[in-house]
């Protein structure tokens, strides 16, 4: 904060944003441990393919950002910041691609990333539409009863377990719902 705050780099709302973006989600950059900021994984991937590169620089970036506010105040036209953002990217993408080949001996192999384990399908009419489903559903395989039950779109209940392990009563029946913007049926829980 105090580097950005020294280069003069966006506003204050602005570097605390930035810094709250970079260490939230699953691909987050940093990650702060009492009080201390490290860099995650992603953040050493990122640090390496930057290293050499204008859009690196805060010079650079502080110098985008005023262009960007002589646009706002139609004392430069876009075409000319886009020109020196294509210049940037001519510059950096050479220096990335070299870095890019060096982030094995820097930092290691990447580590495997567990396989997803796909559920067993089942294909059956439902609704006068054929459809696949998982047979499993949070830990639960279903039994043939349920899976005809399930196609004839009738309630069924079965016992379960919750993310904290806790057990419970499932109740619900086939649905189509979505995830990701993806559609597929499946099990559905009705709601409390």
């Amino acid at each position: 904060m105090a580097f950005l705050e020294k280069h003069n780099v966006g506003t204050g709302a602005t570097r605390v944003s930035t810094l709250a973006d970079m260490s939230r989600g699953t691909k987050a950059m940093i990650k702060e441990l009492r009080g201390k900021l490290t860099l995650t994984e992603t953040g050493q991937v990122s640090a390496v393919m930057v290293k050499g590169t204008w859009i690196a620089s805060p010079k650079i970036t502080k110098r985008l950002f005023e262009m960007m506010d002589q646009v706002g105040r139609f004392d430069m036209t876009m075409s000319k910041l886009l020109e020196s953002v294509t210049q940037v990217v001519i510059h950096d993408m050479p220096i990335m691609l070299e870095n890019a080949e060096s982030l094995e001996s820097l930092l290691g192999k990447p580590k495997a990333t567990p396989k997803r384990k796909v559920s067993e399908k089942i294909t059956g009419q439902f609704n006068g539409e054929m459809i696949s489903f998982a047979k499993e559903w949070s830990g639960h395989v279903f039994t043939e009863d349920e899976i005809i039950k399930l196609l004839q779109g009738q309630i069924i209940s079965f016992e379960a377990k919750s993310k904290r392990g806790k057990q419970y009563t499932a109740t619900g029946k086939m649905a189509k719902q979505t995830f990701k913007g993806h559609a597929f049926y499946g099990f559905k829980l009705n709601p409390k």
